[in-house]
């Protein structure tokens, strides 16, 4: 009868979740300032999920920047285009096969041209020829 032993054993399993479930609820009735046994209201949609963001909880400012996300031990594409141009035009597809050599970098070239515009937008690069960069020095 391992079919028994298994159907009971998914009913245990499902009723842990249930009891879990509902402790997570009583968390989060707790966390917005309510009491557990308060009946909640439906709210409209997508407002339930702003609703437990933590800033929007009591006491704690609306808008509050939290830590600024840091890239660690990556390097994007553009920084190793840097590293392989040094000051001249280089073509794209150059670039990535240089990448390839030097660092053993796979970089996709429609997002190595994407960054590139981008910055080419901002002055830091410069377009000399179609899918052909160079990076300003000064």
């Amino acid at each position: 009868m391992p079919t028994n032993d298994l159907l009971t054993l998914v009913r245990e399993k499902q009723a842990q979740i249930a009891k879990l479930q509902a402790e997570l609820d009583e968390v989060r009735q707790l966390l917005l300032g309510r009491s557990p046994t308060e009946p909640t209201t439906p709210r409209p949609r997508g407002e339930a999920k702003a609703a437990l963001r933590v800033d929007h909880l009591p006491g704690i400012p609306v808008g509050t920047k939290r830590g600024k996300r840091r890239r660690r031990g990556r390097e994007s594409s553009v920084t190793l285009a840097a590293a392989v141009v040094g000051g001249e035009s280089v073509h794209v597809d150059d670039m990535i096969q240089r990448i390839g050599k030097q660092f053993g970098k796979e970089i996709d070239k429609q997002t190595l041209v994407s960054n590139l515009a981008r910055l080419v937008k901002t002055g830091e690069w410069e377009r000399t020829a179609p899918n052909t960069f160079r990076k300003r020095t000064s």
